[in-house]
């Protein structure tokens, strides 16, 4: 994979062909902060309405741009082929959602967040300023790791050349007829204008990204999360990575008290 992708030439022509949506250059003032959901805030899980709430009450709600299926291209221009396989089913939700951060990033630049990240804090983190951030899995654990890298929150200014790339390989690899998709495509891209890229590499500001998950491993393995410990590891990390996805009773009653707690945190 890397070896046919890395310094690989893209003819782009190709990616402008049948653009369609709106492209603003002068969005807002600051950083916009993008968050997703399909279907509509009024059709979301109670964790994703909290989120945005939350959200919108402490960065701003002229700040926090909600994304839907129908308002996206409002922000965002985006190859009419790709909307298409995506509405017939040929490219899932997942991998069109990270196509779209890669895009929203590129033309506006921004924060991307997903849907199922709580910030505890009254602000974001001062990294979410820099030219580009990303998470990373850091030394020692990041030995062995293919790919180290999570795009569950991105910070990047406009036409940054890491998230540029992304976006370019992979709008690429579906407009040239590819069709197998995968879950981390975004990550190995992304990876590949790491390696192209060692100067920018080089000044990231690094971050781990499993304290953010901390909350999320404790909902999974503990029998019962306390409130108090709740509270404990919401102070440990300003963004906290959740999840919707509940396999069983415990998980249920663990992410019920979260919820509690986060209302009004």
């Amino acid at each position: 994979f890397y070896k046919k992708y890395l310094g690989f030439k893209i003819n782009t022509d190709l990616l402008q062909e049948n653009l369609v949506g709106k492209y603003q250059k002068k969005l807002i003032e600051d950083r916009p902060v993008w968050f997703c959901w399909f279907q509509g805030i009024e059709k979301a899980p109670e964790l994703v309405k909290k989120n945005y709430k939350n959200l919108q009450k402490k960065l701003g709600s002229k700040r926090v741009i909600l994304i839907t299926a129908n308002n996206f291209l409002n922000y965002v221009r985006f190859p009419k082929k790709l909307i298409i396989e995506w509405k017939e089913g040929k490219i899932p939700n997942t991998q069109f959602s990270d196509l779209l951060r890669a895009q929203l990033l590129t033309e506006n630049g921004g924060i991307w967040l997903d849907s199922t990240v709580y910030l505890s804090s009254p602000k974001l983190p001062d990294y979410f300023n820099d030219d580009f951030f990303i998470y990373q899995s850091l030394k020692p654990g990041r030995n062995g790791l293919s790919l180290p890298i999570s795009n569950w929150a991105l910070a990047s200014k406009p036409n940054e050349q890491l998230i540029k790339r992304t976006r370019d390989l992979m709008f690429y690899y579906y407009l040239s007829g590819q069709e197998v998709t995968e879950y981390f495509l975004f990550h190995r891209f992304f990876m590949v204008a790491l390696k192209e890229k060692p100067d920018i590499e080089a000044v990231l500001t690094r971050v781990d990204n499993s304290q953010p998950h901390a909350l999320l491993i404790a909902m999974q393995q503990n029998v019962n999360l306390s409130k108090k410990d709740i509270r404990k590891y919401l102070n440990l990390s300003q963004l906290h990575k959740l999840t919707n996805k509940i396999n069983n009773k415990n998980e249920q009653g663990n992410l019920s008290n979260i919820l509690s707690i986060i209302s009004n945190y």
